[in-house]
């Protein structure tokens, strides 16, 4: 091999490792496309705190859907079966619950406040032992589906060394 076959081998390298590195410590992208409706909605990160905002297909018309302080997430968005509610996760109530934003049917525009669906305020049953990779949000006509981690004690008595 000639010394300019090893220096694009070099490059090379350099170049996957700057990809392997960056899909390190990248997050996870998610986002759901309603069909018929052809609204994208997507997590945004922009502002320190992901939020769930929508989209044209051809990137026009960008929309916060559950913009809140910057303390509380929202995200797993989930569009219903018509396209005009969007259901999401957020712990804008200090605990990781279901909402719902209900949407103007022609311009896809948040209309009112969020609508809690789902509370997990105890400690025993939460959305929050889950890694946001193990988390999901699924809507029908009929019926919301989601994961929830139900969490159980137990209290050991164990006899000391004497």
């Amino acid at each position: 091999m000639g010394t300019g076959h090893i220096g694009r081998v070099r490059r090379l390298l350099a170049v996957a490792v700057v990809f392997v590195v960056a899909g390190l410590f990248a997050g996870q992208a998610s986002a759901a496309y309603p069909g018929r409706n052809g609204q994208i909605s997507f997590i945004n990160d922009s502002s320190g705190s992901p939020q769930v905002g929508r989209v044209n297909p051809d990137g026009s018309d960008r929309v916060d859907l559950t913009h809140t302080s910057t303390k509380h997430e929202s995200d797993w968005a989930a569009w219903s079966p018509n396209g005009n509610v969007i259901y999401f996760l957020s712990e804008r109530d200090g605990f990781r619950c279901i909402w719902a934003q209900r949407l103007d049917g022609a311009t896809k525009h948040p209309t009112g406040t969020p609508i809690p669906i789902q509370h997990f305020h105890t400690a025993s049953r939460s959305m929050i032992p889950f890694t946001t990779n193990w988390l999901g949000l699924s809507a029908t006509r009929a019926m919301l589906v989601f994961n929830v981690g139900d969490l159980a004690g137990n209290i050991w008595i164990a006899r000391p060394a004497e």
